[in-house]
């Protein structure tokens, strides 16, 4: 059985530091910094028709990370996910040749990497749509966030100021079309974060609504698939999909097919 009311009450901590993937039993977030839109797509939805929204307020249940590799404009490889407390190695494959490292820095040492070459950690965050534009969603549908670049500094620095992400936070994502201005000069449309911990009067409730329906069971459920998957001898291989080029790394890539986990 699911764990989830026990981990709520313990506050826990979450850090944040394939064969073919298990499907996911929710949407996925999608966020365009050329655009400043932000949207939400299901299994199956062509992401031209994705539901535009505001804001998204979710509560997290685990996170993800992997690793982006990038050779100029032509060549992105996504590394194995490792969920977050197992202590498998990240393993990525880049022109028929495989690299297993525990760490970024340990597969930065191994690949060596040359001019051109760029390797950066995601972390994707799953859990629950709380709130959609400020409205209180009946049912807690499970969702998908990839954290990276810029926008991955900003959430950041809002998680620490509170503290750092537990069971109890609450995460809202904005997209104000705020600008900001990297080091190679260009400018992004960047998301504004919002974070708090539930109260103590807000607790219960919250734990009663998030589990009703199942969604907790279902994420659990597809967290022990990505460990399984992830823990295997084989290199997992990812969909195969279009990568849009990558920028640098002030700069947020609009999202493409391998952002997302179905």
């Amino acid at each position: 059985m699911d764990n989830y009311t026990e981990r709520f009450n313990n506050n826990d901590a979450i850090e944040t530091s394939t064969s073919r993937l298990p499907t996911f039993p929710g949407r996925t977030i999608m966020y365009n910094s050329n655009t400043g839109i932000l949207s939400l797509v299901v299994q199956g939805q062509d992401v031209d028709t994705a539901q535009e929204v505001h804001s998204i307020k979710l509560a997290i249940d685990f996170t993800m990370t992997r690793l982006k590799y990038r050779q100029g404009q032509e060549l992105s490889e996504n590394s194995t996910y490792v969920v977050t407390g197992e202590n498998n190695p990240f393993k990525l494959t880049v022109l028929n040749k495989t690299y297993t490292a525990k760490s970024k820095r340990e597969m930065v040492e191994q690949m060596q990497l040359g001019p051109g070459e760029t390797l950066n950690q995601e972390v994707i965050y799953v859990g629950y749509i709380v709130s959609i534009d400020g409205q209180a969603c009946p049912v807690a549908e499970p969702v998908w966030y990839v954290s990276r670049g810029v926008n991955a500094w900003r959430l950041n620095d809002e998680l620490n100021a509170i503290g750092g992400l537990t069971m109890q936070t609450m995460i809202n994502l904005i997209a104000n079309k705020e600008q900001y201005k990297n080091n190679n000069g260009g400018t992004n449309l960047v998301l504004s974060f919002e974070t708090n911990n539930l109260t103590e009067s807000q607790k219960e409730g919250f734990v009663n609504w998030v589990t009703k329906d199942g969604s907790t069971q279902k994420v659990a459920d597809y967290k022990e698939a990505m460990i399984k998957v992830t823990t295997s001898d084989e290199v997992p291989v990812e969909q195969d999909v279009e990568s849009n080029p990558f920028l640098d790394r002030n700069q947020e890539v609009e999202i493409t097919d391998d952002d997302l986990p179905f």
